[in-house]
């Protein structure tokens, strides 16, 4: 409305003549060279360049042309407006470089030059705006660096240069600006590292530096800043390649960073993963192909890994057996082929090992036995050859054995009486021969067996139905196929299924079974006071019990009982909480028994 009603003032003089001499002629209208003070023409619909004599508008305190069509460039002449306050010429289409000449503007508060097509450098000589407190040059084509001198503008409150080309760092001197409120210098080129001075802008509570290549480290001291970090309205460092740790304040915050170049990543099939930071990786499903990667391991503080139904193939790398922390690993439902490494052996942490349904060949590796935390080990489905390792035997948390449907051959290790804790024990489907080792009667805690489909022979132990299992159901006992010879105990006889029994000839049953030998070899010393050491010797191993009973056959405590190997074992007794007199010690295994008297004197 100002506009058009200074039109009116001053269409009589224009339309009939020249301006006076105290007056400049501006797009068809004169002004007063000594009395404006104010040019506003915004939205006007102005269509033209600006011309350089509003250069000659020396007491010009404020000037907004915003919103217009502008073009061309912003005159040299702009230079000789000294007293000038405010200079918005946002959203026109401004083009070329900015005048260096507008450093002249001591006296500048406001400075907008957004939404133009101006481009080239951002000129050095703003340092001497010291008056500045807002500059707007968004959404421009300005190239080449933020220069130094910015730091100057100490009075800067907003400083917006989003959306041009700029490139190289952030200059530290950034620090400077410590009233500032609002930066945002998102949608450039900038590259380089965050300035660790950057906590010096107490008054921040704006920053957006997003859509840049910014790297490196993300400086602890951003936290010293009082932003609302979870408002993307207050703050966004999305799309850089910032790497971590990232700083408490901002790591829930980041948004996307692209990570390939920073030291601790590593890339699994297409993904890159912050190694150090990674304790579960489930993959399961996910469509993978190719090969495990060796990367893998890198991964050190890994606890868990899951690779299980996809389509990977080729070995297990060795560096697999690097992930020192591992407890469980499922490679399960691949097409993994080659042998099992013997460097898994290096997992000691592992508690869960699946690997079904893969291609291995080759032998169980021996050193598995070494994992001793193992609980459950699943190879059922491959193509394993050679005998069950005696060593595997010796895993006492061992809950699950799992090996069926494999080309497994030689006899059943009678050390499997050492797997205490075993719940499950599928040998099934394998080539499999000799008996069933009376020692699997010592595992109290089997609740399935499957032996079936294999060539095992000889008579089936009657200590086996001592164990508390449910004999009928095929489910939890199969021992079928197989070549094993009547007579068949009670427990199994109804449960035995399809026999080749025509290589079991004429058996000596008696002698077949053959009885735990032991003997006490000395309770000493004897009389004793509070303390007595058993020792005794086992011919083959086996389950012991030992048994404190009083001279009238009353069962006074049951100490032990537990499995040992074969050899000489000792174990010892207190008796604080008994009175003086004469005991009887019982050692037992099986049916058989021995007794030593023994006497107490306190």
């Amino acid at each position: 409305m100002k506009y058009f009603q200074l039109v009116i003032l001053i269409f009589a003089r224009t339309a009939f003549g020249q301006c006076d001499e105290d007056e400049v002629e501006i797009w068809g209208n004169c002004y007063d060279i000594s009395s404006t003070y104010e040019l506003d023409l915004s939205s006007s619909g102005i269509n033209d360049t600006i011309p350089w004599e509003i250069g000659s508008l020396l007491n010009l305190v404020s000037i907004n042309l915003s919103n217009n069509q502008i073009s061309g460039s912003i005159p040299e002449t702009i230079g000789n407006l000294s007293n000038l306050l405010g200079l918005d010429l946002s959203g026109n289409q401004i083009t070329n470089e900015i005048p260096e000449q507008i450093g002249n503007l001591n006296n500048l508060m406001l400075l907008d030059l957004s939404n133009n097509l101006i481009s080239g450098l951002i000129p050095v000589e703003l340092e001497y705006l010291h008056s500045l407190t807002d500059m707007y040059l968004n959404n421009n084509q300005l190239s080449g660096i933020i220069p130094d001198q910015i730091g100057s503008l100490n009075g800067l409150i907003n400083l917006n240069l989003s959306e041009n080309e700029l490139e190289g760092t952030i200059p530290q001197e950034i620090s400077n600006l410590t009233s500032l409120i609002e930066l945002d210098l998102s949608n450039n080129n900038l590259s380089g590292e965050l300035p660790n001075q950057i906590g010096a802008l107490i008054n921040l509570n704006k920053l957006f530096l997003d859509d840049n290549q910014l790297s490196g480290l993300i400086p602890e001291t951003l936290c010293d800043l009082q932003i609302n970090w979870s408002s993307n309205y207050y703050f966004n460092l999305s799309g850089n390649q910032f790497c971590p740790t990232y700083p408490e304040c901002v790591e829930s915050y980041l948004g996307s960073q692209i990570v390939d170049n920073c030291e601790g990543f590593f890339e699994l099939w297409g993904v890159s993963y912050f190694a150090e930071e990674i304790i579960d990786l489930n993959l399961q499903s996910s469509n993978l192909e190719g090969n495990i990667p060796p990367e893998i391991g890198e991964f050190y503080n890994l606890v868990s890994l899951n690779l299980s139904s996809n389509n990977l193939n080729g070995h297990i790398p060795t560096e697999l057996g690097s992930l020192a922390n591992l407890q469980y690993l499922n490679l399960s439902y691949n097409q993994l082929e080659g042998e099992i490494p013997s460097d898994i052996a290096n997992l000691l942490e592992l508690r869960e090992l699946k690997l079904h349904k893969n291609f291995f060949s080759g032998v169980i590796p021996s050193s598995i036995g070494l994992l001793s935390n193992l609980e459950y080990l699943n190879l059922y489905d491959n193509q394993l050859t050679g005998l069950i390792p005696n060593e595997i035997m010796e895993l006492s948390n061992l809950e699950d054995l799992i090996l069926h449907i494999n080309n497994l051959s030689g006899q059943i290790p009678s050390q499997i009486g050492n797997l205490s804790s075993i719940k499950n024990l599928y040998l099934n489907d394998n080539n499999l021969n000799g008996p069933i080792p009376i020692e699997i009667s010592y595992l109290d805690n089997l609740e399935k067996i499957r032996f079936q489909n294999n060539q095992l022979t000889g008579l089936i132990p009657t200590e086996i139905c001592g164990l508390a299992m449910d004999w009928w159901d095929s489910r939890y006992f199969n021992i079928n196929n197989n070549n094993l010879c009547p007579p068949y105990p009670s427990c199994v006889e109804d449960n035995i299924g399809n026999q080749d029994t025509t290589g079991c000839g004429q058996l000596d049953i008696k002698n077949s079974l053959i009885p735990l030998k032991f003997e006490i070899l000395s309770t000493y010393p004897n009389p004793f006071n509070s303390n007595l050491k058993v020792k005794f010797r086992l011919n083959q191993p086996g389950r012991v019990s030992i048994l404190l009973f009083d001279m009238n056959g009353r069962l006074l405590r049951s100490s032990i009982n537990r499995f040992y190997n074969r050899g000489d074992h000792f174990y010892d007794m207190q008796f604080q909480d008994y009175s003086s007199g004469i005991y009887i010690i019982k050692v037992k295994s099986l049916n058989t028994s021995i007794e030593k008297k023994v006497t107490l004197i306190k």
